[in-house]
């Protein structure tokens, strides 16, 4: 069923108004320049450029203003560095698309809502480096890859995602714990008094290792690691998948496997799928509606954006530039909503519960590379109001 809409033109210039003016791009390319490392870039920028990098090996570089550190340009290639992300105002927000960090990267006390989107972990020869948020109440990680299960020595063994009193939306990602080294294998993600959402997103915690022959206490086979662990509250929907590690195995035994949680409060839908873990079992929620929507909108063409789970209830479709965004730390569903939301498209009542957008992109040369979130809203016959999982891409 297609939903009534407004045309995009209006909805964008319409929430352009909150953009800072006279937005300017800053290229980073090791070779040519004009930057040659993404600090000067960021050193260089003011709230709300966009740093366009291309691809190479980077040093570490800081953000503390609101910057769109676009590196998913620029050919085959990915772009490496570490990064830190700190003190962001709560009136800036910060995305950093596309980069792979091979050290120690993190957020930390950041008012302002950051966005990785496409970040990935670049495995360093038997050493682990954590991705860590602290103290960060909007983090949104969409379609990132943190952590890798190959093994890690024992004397570099931290989680792959450690959240510190922090709220993170996790949407599309791969978590993995690191697999041992003559130790156990490691968590995948470790908790301290966090708020986290998974969406759609795989947990796995490492295996643990066993040498393949016993020859004593010292060769027993070692445990696996942990899927999520420590404190705080974790929902979980969609396809989402929370496994401990496989324990070591040799012909003194097998070692037990890691817990899928422990800990944590921990909250599915139906369609999860989760290991053992404990001591509290989780706890059951109903599935939200589910948005679908193209990992990368063309102008010039129509993109279809599909809201799924949303029977005999209205919908309702908003969207968003990219500074707009915001994770909602709630007691239900901590999922995305934007702060400057603009009403986009109306879907009438389906029984099936499916109802489609076609939405026309047009042309218009400020929208390129601008990145757009979105949401909907289905609003049954009684009037509550059902938040669905969020999605967003940007304009190319």
């Amino acid at each position: 069923m297609i939903g009534a809409r407004c045309p995009l033109m209006v909805a964008v210039m319409g929430i352009g108004a909150g953009l800072p003016a006279q937005q300017r791009t800053l290229v980073v390319d090791r070779l040519s320049g004009p930057f040659t490392q993404i600090a000067d870039a960021v050193a260089a920028a003011r709230p709300g450029d966009r740093i366009e990098v291309h691809p190479g090996s980077y040093s570490r570089f800081t953000v503390s203003i609101g910057v769109d550190i676009d590196a998913a340009l620029g050919g085959q290639g990915r772009s490496t560095s570490s990064f830190s992300v700190t003190n962001l105002p709560a009136n800036q927000a910060v995305r950093i698309q596309g980069i792979l960090y091979a050290e120690y990267s993190d957020v930390t006390n950041c008012a302002g809502p950051v966005h990785l989107e496409q970040v990935g972990y670049l495995y360093n020869s038997f050493v682990a480096f954590a991705l860590t948020i602290s103290a960060s109440p909007q983090v949104l990680l969409s379609r990132c890859a943190v952590g890798d299960s190959r093994p890690v020595y024992p004397f570099a063994a931290p989680p792959s995602l450690i959240v510190n009193q922090s709220s993170v939306l996790i949407t599309g990602c791969t978590m993995l714990g690191a697999h041992g080294y003559g130790t156990a294998g490691l968590d995948a993600i470790a908790c301290n008094g966090a708020t986290i959402a998974l969406s759609d997103s795989v947990v796995l915690g490492g295996d643990g290792y066993a040498d393949s022959i016993c020859f004593g206490q010292n060769t027993f086979p070692h445990p696996g690691g942990g899927g999520i662990t420590g404190t705080g509250q974790v929902t979980a929907v969609g396809a989402s998948s929370i496994h401990g590690g496989v324990g070591g195995t040799n012909n003194c035994g097998t070692a037990s496997s890691g817990a899928a949680f422990s800990g944590v409060t921990l909250r599915l839908s139906p369609g999860v799928t989760v290991g053992a873990g404990g001591p509290s079992p989780p706890q059951p929620i109903a599935e939200p509606p589910h948005l679908t929507i193209p990992a990368m909108l063309i102008l010039g063409f129509t993109c279809v954006i599909r809201v799924d789970g949303c029977s005999n209830a209205t919908v309702l479709l908003a969207l968003d530039l990219w500074n707009g965004d915001t994770v909602l730390p709630g007691v239900d569903l901590p999922f995305m909503l934007t702060r400057a939301a603009y009403l986009q498209g109306v879907g009438v009542p389906d029984p099936a519960g499916v109802v489609t957008f076609s939405q026309p992109l047009p042309q218009v040369p400020w929208l390129l590379n601008q990145f757009v979130l979105v949401q909907a809203a289905a609003v049954d016959g009684q009037g509550v109001i059902r938040l669905s999982t969020s999605g967003g891409a940007r304009l190319r």
